[in-house]
């Protein structure tokens, strides 16, 4: 797992994702499918938030190295992964911020929305 800590960590993993197409669905809660296209590789994203502090990692070898003695990095499916998991969490808080009912369109003995006066 990685330390999620800026935007600048994603700069080399945003650069080798925008030369291959991602599709991203959510698995589970905190767990993300990334599967890419042109390969047909599916790995699984995982996000965990740890005494404050945000965690990520992927199934694909740059994000679980199995080989030698080399730590995890930021990889493309990670990239994708967080950029769906930020627009579904904006889409919930913005939908928690709407009011339940558009208080202009309450008044449906107005004439001016009866579609006969048109």
């Amino acid at each position: 797992m990685i330390q999620i800590q800026s935007r600048n960590q994603f700069k080399n993993a945003a650069a080798r994702a925008l030369k291959e197409r991602m599709h991203v669905r959510r698995y589970e809660p905190g767990v993300y499918e990334v599967v890419n296209q042109a390969k047909r590789h599916a790995y699984l994203v995982r996000f965990e938030r740890r005494s404050g502090s945000v965690f990520g990692g992927c199934t694909c070898e740059a994000g679980h190295p199995s080989r030698g003695n080399r730590a995890p990095m930021i990889c493309k499916h990670l990239f994708a992964a967080v950029l769906v998991h930020n627009a579904i969490s904006a889409m919930r808080r913005s939908a928690s911020a709407a009011p339940a009912t558009l208080p202009e369109f309450e008044d449906y003995d107005d004439p001016d929305c009866d579609v006969r006066n048109w």
